[in-house]
């Protein structure tokens, strides 16, 4: 009996591996004509592609370790990997029972019950197809549209989304229904586990399918375009068509059903061949990459003595690990993304320009200078704000001296702020899984990344800086808490009254006493001397922005006046102007969860009534950077708000309510956030790109910085190294060069309006056309001795004028 045991666990052991290698090298073998689309391939998202199929392949891994682990069979998660990977290969021999009885024996030869394996992957089926039915809630539109007619489109959607929902509602909590009617042997047809259990099990598995979704989106997409703001259905379509394959019987792993529905949905967007080498491409992929992982778990699993102390570390500190990897996504995401905004002329003078020649007037020796963006005379920034950062910023110009220097500290101290995060989270939750949560809810807020796209400011940093303060305040080290409480004060003028209102805190409820005083006087002390006397010293008069709070007064004293003594006035301001969609969009991300602990809003009450209490609607709005000093007392306050909820809620435990609130802030992010897949994808970078934008840059760095630019916002922050650059209109009659890009919808004061101008310069006697290219247009003073530089091959092919 134990000889035919052995003979049987050989048979399906390693020569079935290398049978279906067979079977995929004959699957390579018949797509040659595929392989040829490798020489024309975008690297980049193939290698993104291969990324997220071997995440997918983890993820798979880890589902099913925590699976066994429900049944009481534990096993490292790289012998688990292992184990898997080996038997998931066989799937490709035909018969489909390959992968079934290769995990059985191996598990049986462990002296675990053949039954449990069974039951086991049966619920792993089972999981699969609810996790991809979850994920049809993203492609509820893509199929709707693309399958079906008015009036079925109208009504479908909801339809759809209303089955998902019960589905997922029924799936988590059967196990509490079933186990009243007592069926005989349900146990061993569906998953019995408590709701808990479920809900983890199926975000695991949830996990998986998506970054299945977007492995065969970024392969697809590295030969041949996808519209990126589709990225998210077209990953849940996937997903679909791994369903419909996977019910497939009839071939090993579903080869050629998968690829037959990835056709279907794709020619509606793409010729026929088109979506047939794509389908294929994307199974090509698959395959690498699963190669990839298996070989990699090989090579782990057979080095146990070398990798020892780095799986412990790994295991000890997993969570950190994983929060570094995220933040480098991050990075690496807003980094492209803010450079690629920068160099297709969608930032502009305001406000990139107006930050960036402060600072390089500052390196320059013209301490804290720029030219006024409403006017033509150079005066100081603090005429606008006291944003003395902008200075300190100054010595990052010898390193590189271009704006997209700003662009890049403004990404990487803002992802800094998830570590702050992070470290708090453990000193208030004791617990890294949820500190990770929060970190995790941090860099998919859609108040921090919309703050991160729009240009570079200041303000922005001061997220980071408070959260770091609040960290070194718990841990009781006050003089990193006075250094980065500075640094957050140098970015905004107002901020100093929250460092203020801080500083009480510290005087009053952690005993500090001189500490405290010395904080809260010098911080209200520079609040009060910015506000009413330097600023309005370097203007000429009051605070510029004192105009958007005309209602309530027009001095600041009128208006805090106003503010305290009318509280009915302030409650109908606060119940108009766009307000209760502004709340809603930056707490509801964190699940309203600041109720429970709405004390720590306190230090930002003066940030709240800037915004709250405007008629500029900017400034309620999170797609501007208004959000940035709010943001860190929203998630402490919703931080500590959590702490008080888990203790109320017994039958919940503390790590299933955070990954609630995670999926609340999943899909916070898709409703009002700027990334990929969302509503509201920011794209305009990827999808609108000026094909012409390296000519004109190369233009633009051929203009000598003596002369004075007068130009369009949306070229002004190619032009700020120099003393003068003015924003058209203004400065038209000043300005020795006049450049305009007329292809800016919110173009001042109008974009017909900047047409007719560049007619009317094409026909005035006093300027010379020195360059036009489509859009883009060039004109100088007749008398202006400005040399045309060497035409290039391929660059300025059209020139007009002497």
């Amino acid at each position: 009996m134990n000889k035919t045991i052995t003979i049987i666990k050989f048979i399906i052991g390693w020569p079935l591996v290398l049978v279906a290698l067979f079977f995929i090298g004959r699957f390579f073998l018949g797509s040659t004509n595929i392989l040829a689309l490798f020489h024309s391939t975008n690297w980049l998202l193939l290698s993104l592609g291969i990324l997220c199929f071997v995440v997918y392949f983890l993820f798979r891994s880890l589902f099913w370790q925590k699976l066994l682990q429900e049944k009481n069979i534990h096993y490292s998660f790289k012998e688990t990997a292992f184990v898997w990977g080996i038997a998931e290969l066989k799937r490709y021999i035909p018969g489909n029972i390959w992968s079934l009885l290769s995990r059985t024996t191996h598990y049986a030869s462990k002296k675990h019950a053949a039954k449990d394996i069974l039951t086991s992957i049966l619920s792993e089926v089972e999981f699969s197809i609810v996790s991809c039915v979850v994920l049809t809630f993203f492609t509820v539109n893509f199929l709707v549209f693309g399958f079906t007619s008015f009036p079925l489109q109208i009504i479908a959607p909801y339809l759809i989304e209303a089955g998902i929902g019960i589905i997922v509602v029924i799936f988590i909590f059967h196990s509490a229904l079933l186990n009243r009617i007592k069926i005989p042997y349900i146990q061993h047809f569906v998953p019995l586990f408590p709701p808990q259990s479920m809900t983890r099990l199926l975000a695991v598995m949830c996990a998986a399918f998506l970054f299945f979704g977007l492995g065969t989106y970024f392969s697809i997409a590295s030969i041949v375009y996808l519209y990126p703001p589709h990225i998210l259905s077209l990953a849940g379509f996937f997903a679909v068509s791994y369903l419909l394959g996977y019910a497939s019987f009839i071939t090993p792993m579903g080869l050629g059903v998968r690829e037959a529905v990835i056709t279907v949905g794709l020619s509606k967007y793409m010729p026929i061949n088109t979506a047939v080498l794509s389908a294929i491409f994307s199974r090509i992929i698959l395959i690498l990459s699963e190669l990839l992982f298996l070989s990699c778990i090989a090579l782990w699993e057979k080095s146990k003595e070398k990798t020892k102390k780095i799986e412990v570390f790994i295991l000890k500190h997993k969570y950190a690990i994983l929060l570094l990897i995220v933040i480098t996504l991050y990075i690496a995401y807003f980094t492209t993304a803010s450079f690629l905004r920068y160099n297709n002329f969608f930032t502009g003078r305001f406000d990139l320009g107006n930050m960036d020649q402060t600072v390089w007037n500052t390196m320059r020796g013209r301490f804290f200078l720029l030219t006024n963006p409403d006017g033509t005379n150079i005066v100081s920034r603090l005429s606008f704000h006291a944003d003395y950062m902008l200075a300190l910023l100054a010595p990052f110009y010898y390193i590189w001296q271009d704006p997209k220097m700003l662009l890049l500290i403004q990404t990487v101290v803002l992802s800094l702020g998830a570590l702050f995060v992070y470290r708090i989270g453990k000193n208030v939750f004791k617990n890294s899984y949820i500190s990770f949560v929060f970190a995790l809810l941090y860099l998919i807020n859609p108040s921090v990344n919309n703050t991160n796209l729009y240009d570079f400011h200041a303000v922005t940093l001061a997220t980071t800086f408070l959260l770091g303060a609040w960290y070194f305040l718990q841990k009781g080290k006050l003089l990193p808490v006075v250094i980065f409480l500075f640094l957050a004060g140098t970015t905004k003028e107002e901020l100093w009254l929250t460092i203020g209102l801080i500083g009480l805190f510290i005087l009053f409820f952690k005993k500090r006493y001189v500490w405290g005083f010395l904080i809260s006087a010098v911080a209200l002390s520079i609040f009060y001397y910015l506000f009413w006397h330097a600023i309005p010293a370097a203007r000429g008069g009051s605070h510029f922005a004192l105009s958007y709070y005309s209602d309530f007064g027009t001095t600041q004293g009128e208006v805090i006046k106003t503010i305290l003594l009318s509280p009915w006035k302030i409650i109908q301001t606060l119940l108009s102007n766009g307000n209760p969609r502004f709340l809603l969009q930056i707490f509801s991300p964190l699940g309203f969860l600041s109720i429970f602990s709405p004390l720590f809003l306190f230090f930002a009450g003066g940030d709240f009534a800037i915004s709250l209490l405007s008629q500029n609607a900017q400034l309620h709005n999170i797609a501007y950077q208004y959000t940035a000093s709010l943001t860190p007392f929203i998630f402490l306050s919703s931080m500590y708000g959590f702490i008080f909820l888990a203790s109320k809620i017994k039958r919940i435990t503390s790590t299933t309510l955070a990954t609630i609130f995670l999926c609340i802030g999943i899909l916070c992010a898709y409703l009002f956030g700027p990334l990929p897949g969302g509503i509201r994808f920011n794209h305009a970078m990827f999808t609108e790109q000026l094909p012409y934008a390296k000519d004109i840059d190369t233009f633009l760095a051929s203009i000598p910085r003596r002369y004075s630019v007068a130009s369009s916002n949306n070229v002004g922050s190619h032009l700020s190294h120099r003393q003068r650059i003015y924003t058209i209109p203004n400065g038209l009659d000043s300005a020795d060069i006049i450049v305009m890009l007329t292809n800016d919808q919110y173009a001042q004061p109008s974009l017909l309006a900047q047409k007719e101008m560049v007619l009317q310069l094409q026909q005035n006697p006093q300027y010379v056309q020195l360059f036009q290219l489509q859009d883009f247009s060039v004109f100088k003073k007749k008398n202006v001795p400005m040399a045309l530089p060497r035409p290039q091959k391929g660059i300025f092919p059209l020139f007009k004028g002497n």
